[in-house]
């Protein structure tokens, strides 16, 4: 958290002339501090999503197709200015992970992921989740199945129909 100073104080004219206190009744020595919050990393939740109905590729190949992503968007030197971690990965379920980027490169992070194409050798994309400045947060964050691609093909649960009979 930083503490940075609003304004500070000084002295006021109105139609009366000048005074010696503000609107908000503070005397003109006294400075208005404002605590702004501002995360030192942000963490990403998201799910690789393959063509095929195969098993789930291990963590190392998922960090390799993301480190190759990241080059072939920046290069070698534009990725390294772009520090990122898994913190996890889980091959045995959905292929959900969690991902711990600086929020000063988020943005050039997420293009980078979706320029991932492949996985392992095979076919992929990488959907993300949520986005959330804890991971507090994002436990906290609400995962919805009602995602769908470009194409229009659910890739959670079913979408919800209407409630009709026809």
């Amino acid at each position: 958290e930083d503490d940075v100073p609003m304004a500070s104080a000084g002295t006021a004219e109105g139609p009366g002339g000048p005074s010696s206190q503000h609107a908000t009744g503070r005397k003109p020595s006294e400075r208005v501090w404002r605590r702004c919050y501002r995360p030192t990393r942000c963490y990403l939740r998201v799910q690789l999503v393959l063509e095929s109905k195969a098993a789930l590729p291990t963590t190392q190949f998922f960090e390799a197709a993301v480190s190759e992503s990241m080059q072939g968007a920046y290069g070698i030197c534009g990725s390294a200015k772009c520090p990122w971690q898994c913190l996890s990965f889980d091959e045995a379920g959905g292929g959900v992970g969690i991902l711990r980027v600086h929020p000063q490169a988020l943005t050039q992070f997420r293009f980078a992921l979706t320029l991932v194409t492949r996985c392992a050798g095979r076919r992929c994309r990488i959907d993300v989740l949520a986005v959330a400045p804890s991971l507090a947060a994002l436990a906290c964050s609400r995962m919805t199945d009602d995602r769908v691609d470009l194409a229009g093909v659910g890739c959670g649960a079913a979408a919800p129909t209407s409630g009709g009979d026809g």
